[in-house]
């Protein structure tokens, strides 16, 4: 297990919850850095079974967090710039939700992101509706 002096420094100092948190993503860290942070943990005297329940455990809570996350509704400025969006800018404004409802749906905020598009195109259909309704008054009272 080669590592630098400086790197395997700076894993001593990190915390074990830090040195766990390595452990969740191995696939992210190179292999000799996975086994430098197993061999720190060893030489702290926590056991492999403390590491797997820690994991577990890290692994309970962001699958609740989650949960959490893709039940929460939209704020009422989320609301409000959504229907401003269909309603005011039409497919313009495509422009701007189409990142927000991407980063709510990446970040796990799957019911934000769907009433997000809901909101636009009810506002997109009111708006096109209103625009219909005009002409149409326009044409028949002349």
């Amino acid at each position: 297990m080669v590592i630098d002096s400086d790197l395997a420094k700076s894993f001593s100092e990190k915390s074990d919850q830090e040195l766990i948190g390595i452990l969740e993503t191995p696939a992210d860290w190179r292999p000799e850095i996975v086994d430098y942070v197993c061999a720190e943990l060893g030489r702290r005297s926590i056991s492999t079974a403390q590491i797997d329940q820690k994991l577990a455990e890290n692994t309970k809570q962001k699958a609740e967090e989650l949960q959490k996350r893709s039940i929460m509704p939209l704020t009422f400025w989320e609301t409000f710039f959504a229907a401003l969006d269909g309603g005011a800018l039409g497919l313009f404004g495509l422009l701007f939700l189409w990142p927000q409802a991407s980063r709510f749906k990446r970040e796990g905020f799957l019911l934000k992101a769907k009433k997000s598009w809901r909101i636009y195109w009810l506002a997109f259909c009111v708006r096109i509706a209103i625009v219909i309704f005009v002409i149409a008054f326009f044409i028949f009272v002349r």
